[in-house]
C-alpha cells in the first residue's frame, strides 16, 4: 500500500485539473483514476454515497467492483453518524484537508486510514475527491512507542503505581508496586488484593475501592501495610479511571512508602513529649517569644514565680513587661525588643518582678534566638530564675565588706602608731623591740589590704580616679614572682623575658599606679605557681605590641573546666581549700581600671597563659 506524502496533493490537484479541463470528456481523468496505486474514491458528501472507486481502493476493502457499487461512506466508516456528515461538510466548505478514521475492509478487519480529500465538480455535480492511505501499522507502531514510554515513565515513579478494574481486579502496576510487595508480575495481574495481602488488610482496601468507585471521588488514607520486607507506612490516593464517555471503569491506585516520615513523627511525638517534661516541670521559668514579641509558649514555673497562671500570661498583651516592677519595665522592654531585632544573646540581666501578691522579687533573665526545624528565624527564648535570695546576701556582704573598709579602717590606724607610742614612752629590750616590729608589719599588711578592698569596691563602682606615674614593670614582676615562688612553691623556679630576651636589668616603663599594679602581679603569680607542679617553672615575658605594654605569665597546669568561662568572675575558685575567688577578679579590675584587658589562654593543652594588654601610654611632658 502507498504511503501519504506530499505528492499526494499534486496528484489530486492534477485530477482536478483533468476535469476542469476536458470540460465533458473524463477519459483521461477516468485512465488516470483508475490506474493510480493508491485507493481513491468520489464520495458524494450529502448521501455519503461512493459514487467511485479505483481498482486499488477495491482491493484494499476486499469488494468487488458489483460489490462497491451502492456502497456509502456510512458502511465502512467507524465514526459516529453525525460526525462524518458534519466531517464531509466541512471538507466541501474547506476546499478539503485530511482527516483520520478507522475504516472496516472484509479482509483485514478494521484499518487506520489517512484521507486526503478535495472537492471536485463533475458534470455540476460536487463531490469529494479521496485518497486513502493505510497508516495502520505506523500508528500501532506510534501506539506501542507510546506504550513503551509511558511504561518507562511509570516505571520510574518513585510511588507504587496500579491500575485495577471495577472488580479490583489488578489489570497493571508498575516496577515499584512489585519491589513494594516482592512479588513478580505474572503472580500480581489478574488478582485482587486478598491474593496479596493479610485478609484484615485486604478488606479494608477492597472497602476503599468500593468508595472511589461508588463516588467517583479520589480519596487518601495512611495504613500500615505487611509485605516481605516487614511492615511499612503507606499514603494511599486512590482515584477513578474513567473511559472516553467519563464512566467510572476502575480505580488508580498511587502507594508512598511514608515508613520513615512516619517514624520521624513518633521521634518529635516523643521528643515533645521530653521537652513538655522538661520544660513543664523545670525550676525555672522560660518563655518563648515570637518574632514580634507575642508569647508562644510559657512553662507552669511562672506561676510559682509570680502567682499568675499560664492561661492569664497568654491573655496578657503586653507579656511579660505586665509582670517587670514599673521600676525595670521600660528598660527590659527595650532590652528585649533589641535582642528580637538584633537577633542577640544576654545572660544573667537582672530585674525586679511585681508578683501576683504584691510581694516584689529579684529576677535574673537570660535570653537567646532560636530558630525553627528549617533554619528559619523563630524568636526569642526567655528563661529566668529566681535572683532574691542571692540578691539578698550580695547586698549583706556589701554591707559586711563596707563596715571592713570603712569602720575597722580607724582602729587599726590607732593600732599601727602604738609601736611608735611605746617607744617613746621608754626604752624597749630587743625582744619587745621585734615583737613591735612584728606589730607593725602586721598592721601595715592588715592596713593595706584593706585599702585594695577599698580600691576594689570603687573599681567595681566605677568611681575609682586612677593617679599614674611611670613604673618599671620589669621590677615589680620579679619582685611578684620571687615572693609568690618562696611563699607558694620554693621549689619551682621563674623566668622573666624583656621584649623576647631573658632579663638583664633593662627598664621596662609604663604608666599606672603602682599599688594596683603589685596586687595585679602577686594575684597572678601566686595563681601561677600554686597551680605549678613541684620544681617547674613559670615563665614571664613583657613585650610591646601596637601601642600596648603586653604582660604574660605561663605556667604548667590546666584552668580547671568548670571555671575557665567565669574565670575572672567574682568567686570563681575551684581546687583551693582556701580560695577566695576574689585574686582573678581583682586582677580584671585592676587590668580595666588601667585601660587595659585580661585574659586566660588555654589552648596549649597542659599549659596556661594569663595574658594582660596595657595601653602604652607616653610619658606626660611638663609645661611651660
Amino acid at each position: 500500500m502507498a504511503k501519504a506524502g506530499g505528492s499526494d496533493a499534486t496528484q489530486v490537484e492534477f485530477l482536478k485539473l483533468l476535469v476542469q479541463g476536458n470540460g465533458s470528456d473524463l477519459s483521461l481523468f477516468r485512465a488516470f483514476f483508475d490506474a493510480h496505486a493508491a485507493p481513491m474514491a468520489l464520495i458524494d458528501p450529502e448521501s455519503g454515497a461512493v459514487v467511485g472507486a479505483n481498482r486499488a481502493a477495491h482491493a484494499f476493502y476486499g469488494l468487488s467492483e458489483e460489490q462497491a457499487r451502492g456502497l456509502s461512506v456510512w458502511d465502512i466508516s467507524s465514526t459516529p453518524l453525525e460526525e462524518l456528515r458534519k466531517t464531509l461538510r466541512r471538507l466541501m466548505t474547506d476546499s478539503g484537508g485530511r482527516v483520520e478514521a478507522l475504516h472496516n475492509t472484509v479482509a483485514g478487519g478494521s484499518r487506520c486510514v489517512e484521507i486526503l480529500a478535495s472537492p471536485v465538480q463533475l458534470k455540476g455535480r460536487g463531490l469529494l475527491l479521496c485518497v486513502i492511505h493505510d497508516v495502520t501499522e505506523s500508528r500501532r507502531a506510534e501506539a506501542d512507542k507510546q506504550r513503551a514510554l509511558r511504561r518507562t515513565m511509570i516505571d520510574s515513579v518513585r510511588d507504587a503505581i496500579a491500575l485495577k478494574d471495577a472488580e479490583s481486579v489488578y489489570l497493571a502496576v508498575n516496577r515499584s508496586f512489585l519491589e513494594m510487595v516482592g512479588r513478580p508480575e505474572a503472580d500480581i495481574l489478574g488478582r485482587d488484593d486478598s491474593a496479596l495481602f493479610p485478609p484484615h488488610q485486604a478488606e479494608v482496601m477492597k472497602l476503599d475501592d468500593g468508595r472511589v468507585l461508588l463516588t467517583g471521588e479520589s480519596m487518601t488514607r495512611d495504613a500500615r501495610l505487611d509485605t516481605p520486607h516487614g511492615a511499612i507506612w503507606t499514603c494511599t490516593v486512590r482515584s477513578p479511571a474513567r473511559d472516553d464517555q467519563g464512566r467510572v471503569i476502575g480505580i488508580v491506585m498511587a502507594v508512598r512508602d511514608i515508613t520513615r516520615r512516619k517514624q520521624a513523627e513518633e521521634a518529635l511525638r516523643k521528643s515533645e513529649e521530653e521537652f513538655r517534661a522538661i520544660a513543664d516541670y523545670g525550676h525555672d521559668w522560660e518563655s518563648w517569644l515570637s518574632p514580634k514579641g507575642a508569647l508562644l509558649w510559657v512553662n507552669p514555673a511562672v506561676e510559682r514565680h509570680t502567682g499568675f497562671s499560664v492561661l492569664e500570661c497568654l491573655a496578657m498583651p503586653d507579656y511579660p513587661q505586665f509582670l517587670v516592677d514599673p521600676e525595670d519595665r521600660e528598660e527590659l522592654a527595650e532590652e528585649l525588643r533589641r535582642a528580637r531585632e538584633e537577633r542577640t544573646s544576654a545572660g544573667d540581666r537582672v530585674f525586679r518582678v511585681r508578683r501576683k501578691d504584691g510581694r516584689r522579687r529579684y529576677m535574673a533573665a537570660s535570653w537567646q534566638p532560636i530558630e525553627s526545624v528549617s533554619g528559619q528565624y523563630a524568636g526569642l527564648r526567655l528563661s529566668i530564675h529566681d535572683f532574691t535570695e542571692r540578691r539578698q546576701a550580695d547586698l549583706l556582704r556589701e554591707d559586711i565588706e563596707r563596715i571592713v573598709r570603712h569602720d575597722i579602717k580607724g582602729p587599726l590606724s590607732s593600732l599601727l602608731m602604738t609601736p611608735t607610742v611605746l617607744r617613746q614612752e621608754g626604752p624597749v629590750n630587743d625582744r619587745q623591740e621585734i615583737i613591735l616590729k612584728e606589730m607593725e608589719r602586721s598592721a601595715q599588711r592588715l592596713l593595706t589590704m584593706i585599702e585594695r578592698s577599698l580600691d576594689l569596691y570603687k573599681m567595681e563602682a566605677g568611681v575609682y580616679q586612677l593617679a599614674p606615674e611611670t613604673l618599671d614593670l620589669a621590677a615589680l614582676a620579679c619582685e611578684a614572682l620571687e615572693d609568690a615562688r618562696l611563699a607558694a612553691r620554693p621549689s619551682c623556679r621563674w623566668t622573666l623575658l624583656v621584649d623576647g630576651l631573658p632579663d638583664d636589668g633593662r627598664v621596662f616603663n609604663v604608666r599606672g599606679e603602682e599599688r594596683l599594679l603589685r596586687t595585679l602581679l602577686d594575684n597572678l603569680a601566686r595563681n601561677a605557681f600554686e597551680a605549678s607542679p613541684e620544681g617547674a617553672a613559670v615563665v614571664a615575658s613583657l613585650s610591646r605590641r601596637a601601642g600596648s605594654a603586653v604582660l604574660e605569665i605561663a605556667n604548667q597546669g590546666e584552668i580547671p573546666k568548670e571555671i575557665r568561662e567565669r574565670l575572672f568572675e567574682k568567686y570563681a575558685t575551684a581546687g583551693k581549700r582556701h580560695g577566695t575567688g576574689l585574686g582573678t577578679y581583682s586582677a580584671r579590675l585592676v587590668a580595666q581600671a588601667h585601660g587595659g584587658t585580661i585574659e586566660a589562654d588555654s589552648s596549649k593543652p597542659g599549659r596556661t597563659t594569663i595574658r594582660v594588654t596595657l595601653p602604652d601610654q607616653p610619658e606626660p611632658t611638663a609645661s611651660a
